[in-house]
């Protein structure tokens, strides 16, 4: 646990590298990379950067790995590999302090490729302790947690969010399809509830039409989901974002309880149910 007063340690996890030499596993690195970036969240040592934050760096990591951190303003850098199998699969992970550039950390797991969930726990927690030592029990039960009991329902899930990230109408068209797959196998999968809800609104946000669903359709089912998700998870950012597009879609005007639902703030005197 954190001392009050001191400082916590900068750390940005760059995006893992895909070294099958098969573009299709792209989703399993990129996957495995932002749920490290969530999972190393819940240590309150470290203060980690977004997703976003170092979305500038994929697919052409930094020529100089320290000007990176200082624009990243962080203190270590977390980098690495995926290489699937047949059957397994093996991820290469390297920890460096940026001011000197010193390899703090580093290990390569070798695991199933059925469980994944398994594979972003051990580098999470190799990495979080590489970094701070040992955890205290609250972030060890934290980084611990599982998002889903079906590793199947997991793998999708990934797959959707690499397909997502990709912006076009067949992309996301696509993410909803695995979404949706994940819920099948996993009913109580609330990150996929929220992140299909947040598919719909981003078809209504950019105009994009649904092949079977009119738009009137869209708003229903991603203001149910959305209200189901955060029923689940009242700290679900995707949910809040997918409520605040759909009440925007539906006052453009006044845009009455879109600002609140952006800003994770329940809707006063507005709320959406399924």
């Amino acid at each position: 646990m954190r001392v009050p007063g001191t400082p916590k340690r900068g750390v940005a996890v760059l995006y893992f590298e895909n070294l099958s030499g098969d573009s299709t596993y792209a989703y399993l690195a990129d996957g495995l990379t932002e749920e490290l970036i969530l999972k190393l969240g819940n240590v309150s040592q470290l203060d980690v950067r977004s997703r976003f934050a170092v979305r500038r760096y994929k697919n052409q990591p930094p020529a100089d790995p320290q000007a990176a951190a200082r624009v990243l303003d962080v203190a270590y850098l977390v980098t690495g590999s995926v290489r699937p199998g047949k059957d397994r699969v093996r991820v290469t992970v390297e920890v460096v302090r940026a001011s000197t550039g010193a390899r703090v950390w580093g290990g390569e797991l070798d695991r199933s490729s059925t469980d994944l969930l398994a594979v972003t726990d051990d580098v999470a927690r190799e990495v979080a302790q590489g970094i701070v030592g040992q955890l205290v029990p609250a972030e060890a039960r934290a980084m611990a947690v599982r998002v889903t009991t079906s590793p199947e329902a997991y793998e999708h899930f990934l797959r959707g969010n690499f397909a997502m990230a990709l912006r076009s109408p067949q992309a996301v068209l696509r993410a909803l399809d695995e979404y949706q797959i994940a819920l099948r196998l996993d009913p109580a999968y609330t990150a996929a509830l929220a992140r299909t809800a947040y598919g719909y609104s981003i078809l209504l946000a950019w105009g994009w039409q649904h092949p079977t669903l009119p738009a009137e359709s869209l708003v229903t089912r991603g203001a149910a989901d959305a209200a189901r998700a955060l029923r689940q998870d009242s700290t679900s950012s995707d949910a809040w974002m997918a409520q605040g597009i759909v009440l925007w879609f539906l006052e453009p005007r006044t845009l009455h309880g879109a600002l609140a639902a952006r800003s994770s703030v329940p809707v006063s005197g507005r709320t959406i149910t399924s």
